[in-house]
């Protein structure tokens, strides 16, 4: 049996006819039904492939990544007050390691190597960091577009 210590305030206690602790019993095993049991068993769902998505929306993506790969490098540069040289550097604390992978195929006329994110470490408080869009969204230009330590 093991004991539970409730932390209420004495009175509140003392008005409810509680003791300071309480035993539990233990329960019966609950056994769950033919349908919890095939729930529990299923491979929980993974995200589709980048190149079922929309070139469109590829490209909100790859905006979004480009957003999340800045912001790790600022909460990296706040920790030590440097940008890393490499964006490894950035993983797994400050960025989680899909974030690097940009959406495929590449649209527009990006070549496969502008499709993946570029980091350029400038100096310990500049870098660079392009990714290109098969068309334009938003301030961003179909193309090449970068971000760099003092905004887009």
């Amino acid at each position: 049996m093991k004991k539970l210590f409730l932390c209420f305030p004495a009175i509140l206690l003392m008005a409810a006819g509680c003791n300071s602790s309480a035993t539990i019993q233990p329960t019966a095993q609950i056994t769950p039904t033919p349908q919890q049991q095939v729930l529990q068993n299923q491979v929980p769902p993974t995200a589709p492939p980048t190149t079922a998505i929309k070139p469109g929306d590829r490209d909100t993506l790859r905006i979004s990544q480009a957003g999340q790969i800045a912001a790790g490098l600022d909460v990296y540069y706040s920790a030590n007050n440097s940008y890393p040289t490499t964006l490894s550097q950035l993983l797994p604390k400050y960025l989680e390691p899909s974030l690097l992978d940009a959406p495929e195929p590449p649209d527009g006329t990006c070549t496969a190597a502008q499709n993946d994110f570029q980091y350029s470490y400038i100096d310990s408080s500049h870098y660079k960091l392009s990714f290109c869009l098969g068309s334009a969204n938003g301030h961003y230009v179909s193309g090449l577009n970068y971000i760099t330590a003092s905004g887009n």
